[in-house]
This record gives structure tokens, sequence and C-alpha cells, in this order.
């Protein structure tokens, strides 16, 4: 009754205070420099242990003819009839020296622009991780892109007198022909292609890993993440092969006596139309798919494994 007094001598009811509950913000996830070195390590295993497949890869896909209508079996036997075991790892050292770093900074870089663009490390849409992966490939293969061009060249050379020049050989040849943008030969090309191949890729494994392995105490816990990296790798590699051939092609224009010489990426694409027909683009997929189905589930196992190991989260 008294409170309905107070308005006409022109007071109000006294308010008791509701203490104001902020909502925790989700915590960004830290990233660790541990990722780097579980990326590094992961990504030398794998390279070193599918390098013969690589090499065929290359050989097929910058249409080197003694191999180029060989099957897999019958490459495979050329290369050590003609070369010795040490044939199957020609290009490894450089191979690894630019996938170990190059793995490294993708697995960095990824929980960086993770770590920035979503804010529950247990949340964001496969889109999130679509950019997320997209960024990642651009930084990280900017930086070692010399060393890829530098491979793809080791790896097509069949005289062992060119072989031997070695990285720092082929890098001050390239430096004397074509002066710095000569490492850079073909980046637009691998940026293009590279994106959505490394999107896919990480956000793919990404998405899998949760829901088929959310726990590191799962049983089988190396197995699942096997299977996860073999169905990114073989979705990633099919969604953009023919990218990752133009580049190929791209980058040994004018480098070596088997290319055919491009202009540029239009023209790249022009050229195996008209001369080579539609098929071109797939040149060296079969090795490549059986190359990358066990390099990508090695990649992303070993990484797992060594997170778990070194409790990185």
């Amino acid at each position: 009754m008294l409170a309905s007094l107070f308005p006409s001598f022109g007071l109000t009811v006294p308010q008791k205070e509701v203490p104001i509950v902020k909502k925790a913000e989700p915590a960004r996830k830290e990233v660790s420099m541990k990722h780097f070195f579980t990326g590094a390590v992961a990504g030398a295993i794998s390279r070193s242990a599918t390098c013969p497949l690589e090499r065929l890869k290359i050989l097929r896909q910058t249409s080197v003819k003694s191999y180029s209508k060989l099957s897999l079996d019958q490459a495979m036997m050329k290369i050590y009839r003609k070369e010795g075991i040490i044939g199957f790892y020609k290009g490894n050292g450089v191979n690894v020296f630019r996938a170990s770093p190059c793995a490294a900074l993708e697995f960095l870089f990824y929980e960086v622009y993770k770590s920035m663009l979503i804010k529950n490390k247990d949340a964001g849409s496969f889109q999130s991780k679509l950019l997320c992966g997209a960024l990642t490939g651009i930084t990280a293969n900017t930086i070692t892109y010399p060393l890829d061009l530098v491979k793809t060249i080791l790896s097509v050379q069949l005289n062992p007198r060119h072989y031997k020049k070695g990285i720092l050989g082929h890098l001050k040849i390239i430096y004397t022909k074509e002066g710095i943008l000569g490492f850079y030969k073909g980046w637009a090309t691998t940026m293009v292609g590279i994106a959505p191949y490394i999107a896919i890729k990480m956000a793919t494994f990404d998405v899998l890993k949760t829901q088929f392995c959310p726990d590191k105490d799962t049983p089988h816990f190396d197995m699942i993440n096997l299977a996860c990296g073999a169905a990114a790798g073989m979705i990633s590699m099919g969604a953009t092969y023919p990218l990752d051939l133009v580049k190929r092609r791209i980058q040994l224009a004018g480098l070596n006596k088997h290319a055919r010489p491009y202009d540029g990426l239009l023209h790249c694409i022009v050229s195996m139309m008209l001369y080579e027909g539609p098929r071109s683009f797939w040149k060296g997929l079969n090795p490549c798919i059986l190359k990358m189905i066990p390099a990508t589930a090695i990649l992303f196992a070993v990484n797992e494994r060594l997170k778990k190991w070194m409790s990185v989260e």
C-alpha cells in the first residue's frame, strides 16, 4: 500500500541493485612455436617417404617423353635401371629442405589465423576454416617459393652433370639469367592453385578430426588421423590438380629442354588445350594421387602424434 503513495510525492520505490554478470568470452587459442617444430618434422618424414612418387609425378607433368606413356610400374623400373635407387630420391634434399619449413609454416600460420579469426577453438564454420587455410597457403608458400622452383628443376634433370649443380648452383643460374624476379616465376599461378589446395586440405582435416577424433585419448588415435589425412589429401588434390600442373609448366618455361615456353597462365592453358588436348591437364594424376594420399596421411598423423607427445593444443 505504501509503495503506491510514493509517486504522488515525487518519490520512487528504492530498487535493489542486481549485480551485472558479464558473459565470459570464449578464450582464444594460444599459438605455440611448437606447432612449427611438429610441422617441420612431419613434413620431412612425409616427403621422404613418398619421394619416388613425387619425382615420377613431376616427370609426367612436365612431359618428359621417355616417361609420359609408361605405366606406373614400368616408369619405376626405368628409373631404377637408369639411375639406381638414388634415382628415386633425386630432388629429395631440396624437397625436404623446402617441404619441411613449408609444412612447419603451414601448421603454424593455420593456428595463427585461426586464433585471429575464430574466437572459440572448438567453433568456427567450415567456411571460416577455409579462409584460414587459404591465407596460410599464400603466406607459407610465398616464403618458400624459390625452393619449390628449384625442387621442380632438379626433379626433371636426367643428366647427372646438371644435377650435381645442386640447390645453390641452380639458384645462382636462375639469378644470373633472370635476377630476383626469376625466383618467383609462376608465383601468381601458384598462389591461385595453392590457396584453394591448402584451404581445402587444412579445413577438411580440421573438420574430420573434430568429428571423428575429438579427444587425444581416443582409441586408434593414429589410425583415425591417418584416415582423416588421407581423405583431406585426396579431396584437396583432386579439386586443384590442373592448377598444380600448370604451375609446374610455367616454372620450367625456358629453363629446361623438356618444357614448352609459355608467356603466362592463359597462354599455358590455351597451348595445352590446342597441342595436347583436355587430358593433358590430368597428366601425372595417378602417381600424384598415389603419392598424395599417403603423404598427407603421414603428414597429419605424425603432426598430431608429436602434438600429443609435446602436449600442444
